[in-house]
């Protein structure tokens, strides 16, 4: 370290060059120690790494290759790296049986284990070299002999009999430790390159000619849909030739499966995902969505501790939209089902929006003009066709213009009044939009001095019977309609 000053009491900077390690990206720890006569101290630095996107590839995906004008396509990056340790199931139970990678009762067995190719890709992996397998247990400490591992891509979809080609053997211990509640990590001898796209069959087989010890082993595993285990067994010493050899003594077939843990091409987290069309940069995020109104060609840009690397292009063609209907706009008075309508095709293939895009289409509303939709506020609807093909038609703005009636009230004159007395009902307008029709009604209707109805403003009326009564006014005027209410104590004669 150069470049600081050594005097006690004195704060100053240091600098070095902490050497590239091997390889490239690997995490590096570092530390600074200090020592004089009297005392010494060491201080811990952050762990890095450099180039943590060394051997990365980024992928970019879109939710369809093609979208109508308009619609939203749904962009996604992935960010993937070797090196990724990718565990296949959960371990959600655990068996102590022979489907358990370490067990046997007789210190041999053939064991084939099947991960079909939708599972691999379910649970992370890539294609690509795997380096590294892990067989977890929760117990177990005696070692296997002549443990041997071989791996195979195969169209068989379940394990009711073994896969007796195209296998390759990826790894061999003489003697193969198995260590209690840890993954049991295996370094392959010869790295394996899964396709992608084929099922994979682990093959295990291990023996001892001078044994028939069990070998006690427990592992986490899930229940399968299928026949995922199948095995054989020697109920005698047997030599792991002799082992690996046997598809037919003892077999035993399983629908349940240990965890296994593959080191190959996985998914790796970034800290950011960014989006361009080409141009400029559209947004960020995975997933993200993109309304699209012209073909498009997308890079995803991956952000990972500084560093970044972009995707393979995605690109994205837009369908065209056929014109849309013409339309007429109307005009109400109040509430109600609007009488603007829409024409260029049959009925059954209207579309009737709220939104110029995107969106759902009002519910139940098909045709060219609207059957139960309400309103009672100035509404712009937007019309598209739907005759069957990949995309509807663009939208056509109708504006349908509701005209609030002229409000009234209604007037009691006097609200309070003794039995055998009489008052008038009248009705204020405000405005003089509409020529009204005065409805009255009573309730309770009973000596309310009004029966079934009374027509006009004002008019008189005498109660029979003390009590509260409510009277209300309807006001009619065409397809304007309104309405209005007043209370009237009727006070018992002393």
């Amino acid at each position: 370290m150069t470049g600081g000053n050594p005097n006690a009491g004195q704060t100053s900077d240091w600098t070095a060059v902490i050497p590239v390690p091997s390889p490239a990206n690997a995490s590096i720890s570092w530390s600074v120690a200090a020592a004089d006569a009297v005392t010494s101290k060491v201080e811990t630095g952050t762990t890095y790494q450099d180039e943590p996107l060394l051997g990365a590839s980024g992928v970019a995906t879109a939710s369809a290759p093609s979208v109508c004008a308009g619609a939203e396509v749904t962009l996604s990056g992935t960010l993937i790296a070797g090196g990724s340790v990718v565990p296949v199931g959960a371990g959600s139970t655990t068996d102590a049986s022979y489907l358990a990678p370490f067990y046997s009762a007789w210190s041999n067995k053939h064991e084939q284990i099947l991960i079909r190719a939708d599972e691999l890709t379910a649970a992370g992996l890539y294609p690509g070299a795997i380096t590294e397998i892990s067989f977890p247990t929760t117990s177990g400490t005696i070692s296997p002999l002549d443990f041997t591992v071989k791996l195979g891509h195969t169209t068989q979809t379940d394990m009711t009999s073994f896969v007796t080609s195209g296998l390759t053997q990826v790894y061999f211990a003489a003697t193969q430790a198995q260590v209690a509640n840890t993954n049991n990590t295996l370094v392959l001898n010869t790295p394996f390159v899964w396709d992608g796209t084929s099922n994979l069959v682990v093959d295990i087989c291990f023996g001892n000619p001078g044994s028939t010890a069990t070998l006690s082993s427990t592992s986490p595993s899930d229940v399968t849909s299928y026949v995922s285990v199948i095995k054989t067994h020697t109920a005698a010493a047997t030599s792991a030739a002799v082992a690996c050899a046997d598809n037919s003594t003892n077999v035993a077939t399983y629908s349940e499966r240990p965890r296994i843990l593959f080191k190959g091409v996985g998914i790796i987290t970034p800290d950011d995902v960014s989006w361009s069309d080409g141009v400029t940069t559209i947004g960020s995020g995975s997933p993200f969505n993109y309304t699209l109104l012209e073909d498009k060609t997308f890079t995803a840009t991956f952000t990972l501790s500084g560093c970044t690397i972009n995707s393979s292009p995605v690109s994205v063609d837009t369908i065209g939209l056929a014109t849309g209907p013409i339309t007429a706009p109307s005009t109400q008075c109040g509430e109600g089902v609007p009488t603007c309508f829409a024409v260029g095709a049959a009925n059954g293939q209207f579309r009737w929006y709220l939104q110029p895009v995107g969106g759902t289409p009002l519910a139940g509303e098909f045709n060219g003009t609207l059957s139960s939709y309400t309103i009672n506020t100035t509404t712009t609807f937007y019309v598209a066709i739907n005759d069957g093909g990949p995309c509807e038609s663009e939208r056509t703005a109708v504006t349908a213009t509701v005209v609030a009636p002229d409000p009234i009230q209604a007037i009691a004159t006097p609200s309070t009044i003794c039995l055998g007395t009489s008052f008038d009902l009248s009705v204020q307008q405000t405005g003089s939009n509409q020529n009204y029709t005065y409805t009255w009604t009573a309730s309770p209707e009973a000596g309310s001095g009004i029966t079934g109805s009374a027509v006009g403003s004002p008019v008189t009326i005498t109660p029979t019977i003390a009590g509260t009564y409510t009277y209300n006014v309807a006001a009619n005027d065409d397809d304007c309609n309104t309405s209005s209410s007043v209370e009237v104590i009727v006070q018992a004669l002393p």
